[in-house]
């Protein structure tokens, strides 16, 4: 860009990883040329369309709604569903991964590829699912998928808009990786009588405080 418009700064470096011949060349030099040879505009600008057409696929449409993605195992969908519910006056949209996020003409990770880009949040359901043998002990974790798609999540969006729901209190003890440790949780208890809804209404106002302070991320 700076080539052809000598007003912008510098907006990239190139670094040769093998050996290459290089013309360095100033803009007068370039314009001067270009009066020469005229086709060296129409490969810039080949060139140039080019590099616009892969910046453009980065860029996310923009949302008008917070979307929120739910990740959980089979077993915590009940949990997942009742985050979904806590938020049916809200103006997010909640999606669960059983709503038709994956489709079976594709790979899960192409499906879980897609949801990413539309997402202005995800939500981990870490549950004692399994049973871990780690150093001669046997703790409690949730399934790897979820571990998986907490950290492909993260990845994109940021640890601030990827949000681990855990239980605590009696349920103590949940594994997870050494690399989580000091990330911030949201935590809920059970209460008496099997309320989930109740159980997780404090951990759902933390989850919509977060989501309103950040917003979409467009």
């Amino acid at each position: 860009m700076a080539a052809t418009a000598p007003y912008l700064p510098r907006s990239a470096t190139v670094i040769a990883l093998e050996d290459s011949v290089v013309c360095k060349l100033s803009e007068p030099h370039l314009a001067k040329l270009g009066e020469q040879f005229p086709n060296i505009w129409r490969h810039l600008a080949q060139d140039l369309a080019q590099r616009l057409m892969q910046r453009n696929a980065l860029v996310a449409a923009t949302r008008t709604k917070t979307r929120v993605f739910v990740i959980c195992s089979v077993e915590a969908l009940e949990i997942a569903r009742t985050i979904q519910s806590a938020f049916q006056h809200d103006p997010f949209i909640v999606v669960i991964w059983t709503d038709g996020v994956f489709r079976a003409s594709q790979y899960a990770i192409e499906s879980l590829e897609r949801e990413l880009d539309q997402s202005d949040f995800a939500i981990a359901v870490a549950q004692p699912d399994d049973r871990t043998e780690s150093r001669g002990q046997s703790l409690l974790s949730p399934r790897d998928n979820v571990i998986f798609e907490l950290g492909f999540f993260m990845g994109r969006l940021g640890r601030h808009r990827t949000l681990l729901v855990e239980p605590r209190g009696e349920m103590d003890g949940v594994k997870l990786p050494t690399d989580l440790s000091g990330f911030a949780t949201v935590r809920y208890r059970h209460v008496d009588g099997g309320n989930l809804a109740a159980s997780l209404g404090p951990a759902c106002h933390e989850i919509r405080r977060i989501i309103n302070e950040f917003g979409p991320n467009n």
